[in-house]
């Protein structure tokens, strides 16, 4: 029997499938671990070397479409089981635009490949919009896998929520609102489990939804569960699939993929009081923090490399107080108008203690 008679009976896709978005899967991952270690030469060795590769495939690959005066992504299958014949499809449209982002970033930081930068980003600024269609029960506007016109189905999706991270809490309101409708076209009626590959999306519904949310999601999320098989849900796949009850955890308590530290983002009195210790956060910090008598308590912000730290703040209509804890000095803070968000500059190594103060102190 010839390898590949045998691997049809292992599975139905040794042949090609026309998924083109596993090289940007891959490459969240180099973009995740840079955002939040800021390992230089890691980034200069291993990191970019492989995202230059990835992005140098999407500049080749994407094509312009006159007719939108875009760049479009075509004849692409989005997922394994798939047909290879979709056109804007949701996961490649989002995995492209991180890792271009990614990439221009990066070689902009390194000084290097400054023809390609100014390549990829002409790309990223005229990628065609993700694709959208109306829910056919509520005829709201919502984000779907891939141009309705090929598909012949309506699928909402959400992995621009995760696992690209690529509208968040912190994406223009038109954006995140859309996201949200999507969230609310997937679940439908709260049901009290998610079954099947729902996992996946659990980590997208916890970047979106409310804090208010809170206790439903992880009741929710509980009864998914397998008990005898400890955090796996019983879905099929592996991977992220089988990680998504971890990230949907991890995102209800801290969220920063986006560049902007938020605490507890999706929480309530009615979870419950919470605490974490040690978790990272994009831009190179690992963050402490606890949830008690219904609110944030004054947490910790720890820099490993030294960079400015940008925190949506976790107490409405107050001001914020920084505290350098190892020099033991206050921190000079910038913050928006109404307290919404606040930067400061940080120390490599130092650790920082945030609490609220009156606004009418800062």
């Amino acid at each position: 029997m010839c390898i590949r008679d045998r691997c049809r009976g292992l599975c139905n896709y040794w042949w090609d499938t026309g998924q083109r978005s596993i090289a940007g899967l891959a490459a969240l991952h180099f973009v995740t671990y840079f955002e939040h270690t800021q390992n230089r030469t890691w980034l200069r060795r291993v990191g970019y070397p492989f995202l230059q590769q990835v992005a140098e495939f999407y500049r080749t690959w994407l094509w312009w479409d006159p007719r939108c005066d875009c760049y479009r992504i075509i004849n692409s299958s989005g997922g394994e089981r798939d047909t290879p014949t979709s056109n804007n499809t949701q996961t490649d449209a989002s995995y492209c635009r991180v890792v271009l982002g990614a990439a221009v970033r990066y070689a902009e930081q390194l000084q290097l490949d400054s023809g390609l930068q100014r390549q990829w980003m002409h790309l990223l600024e005229n990628l065609e919009p993700f694709a959208e269609s109306q829910d056919p029960i509520t005829g709201e506007t919502v984000y779907v896998f891939a141009d309705q016109a090929e598909r012949h189905k309506f699928e909402p999706a959400l992995s621009l929520a995760f696992p690209s991270g690529v509208v968040g809490l912190d994406s223009p309101n038109r954006s995140l609102d859309t996201a949200r409708r999507t969230a609310r076209s997937i679940l439908g009626d709260r049901p009290t489990s998610l079954p099947g590959r729902a996992c996946f999306g659990w980590a997208a519904f916890t970047r979106l939804l409310h804090a208010q949310e809170a206790p439903w999601l992880l009741s929710t999320m509980s009864a998914s569960l397998n008990v005898s098989r400890v955090f796996i849900p019983p879905t099929p796949g592996g991977g992220i699939e089988q990680a998504g009850i971890a990230e949907a955890i991890n995102s209800m308590l801290i969220q920063s993929h986006q560049g902007v530290l938020h605490v507890f983002p999706v929480w309530a009195p009615e979870a419950g009081a919470a605490r974490f210790a040690g978790l990272s956060a994009a831009g190179g910090f690992q963050v402490s923090a606890r949830f008690h008598a219904g609110v944030v308590a004054p947490f910790e912000v720890k820099s490993i490399a030294g960079r400015r730290c940008i925190v949506h703040s976790p107490w409405a209509r107050q001001g914020v107080r920084v505290t350098d804890m190892l020099a033991n000095r206050s921190v000079h803070v910038n913050q928006s108008a109404g307290g919404t968000r606040f930067g400061f500059d940080t120390c490599q190594g130092h650790s920082y203690l945030l609490s609220p103060t009156p606004l009418s102190g800062i």
